[in-house]
């Protein structure tokens, strides 16, 4: 392997451990900010270190056809150590930042969504139940209205009905005198509508 090709790939380790140093504080710094559960903690150490270290081969495959010498780990290394005395407090401040502006961004769009939308809703469906209560006590009012108009004809009625009412029941007072009625009444229908 020629020396150009044994400091294209020490770089490019150095590279990838930087950029290594840069997730894990990225990652540190969001579970912590977001209050992640410690439930998923495990699961996501186990994704972040395999798809690290594809990343990390897919790198030493690129660079040197997948040769693993000890400048590849000491460049590797050197790379995270780097990072972290140099960049690693800049790092976690920017994303501490991103993550305030995304809650305050957040907050910001649930309160729009509350005052344009929620808001206008409760407001109609009060307005709607305010109407639906106004109509309600309305058709009552007009109920007893027309109830209290009626009474007079209802009255006129059942006094010029009396004479025809009265006799047909004082026929059917008893049970016996209504199932013969109604049985009389089968039998009439049954005749007219038998089969000749």
């Amino acid at each position: 392997m020629s020396l150009e090709t044994q400091v294209m790939t020490m770089l490019a380790m150095f590279v990838c451990g930087s950029a290594l140093g840069i997730v894990v504080d990225v990652y540190r710094t969001t579970a912590r900010e977001l209050h992640m559960p410690r439930l998923f903690t495990p699961l996501i150490d186990a994704v972040f270190w395999v798809a690290a270290t594809w990343a990390v081969f897919r790198t030493l495959l690129a660079s040197n056809e997948g040769e693993l010498r000890f400048y590849v780990f000491l460049a590797l290394v050197i790379g995270l150590w780097f990072y972290f005395k140099t960049a690693s407090s800049w790092i976690q401040s920017l994303v501490v930042k991103v993550i305030d502006t995304g809650k305050r961004l957040l907050r910001l769009l649930i309160r729009l969504f509350r005052l344009l939308v929620i808001r206008p809703v409760i407001g109609l469906y009060r307005l709607l139940m305010i109407f639906l209560g106004f109509l309600a006590a309305l058709s009552i009012f007009f109920y007893k209205i027309v109830i209290q108009c009626l009474r007079p004809v209802g009255k006129l009625l059942l006094w010029l009905l009396k004479p025809l009412v009265t006799p047909i029941a004082r026929h059917f007072r008893k049970p016996a005198d209504r199932q013969r009625f109604w049985n009389a009444w089968i039998a009439w229908i049954r005749q007219r509508f038998r089969r000749k």
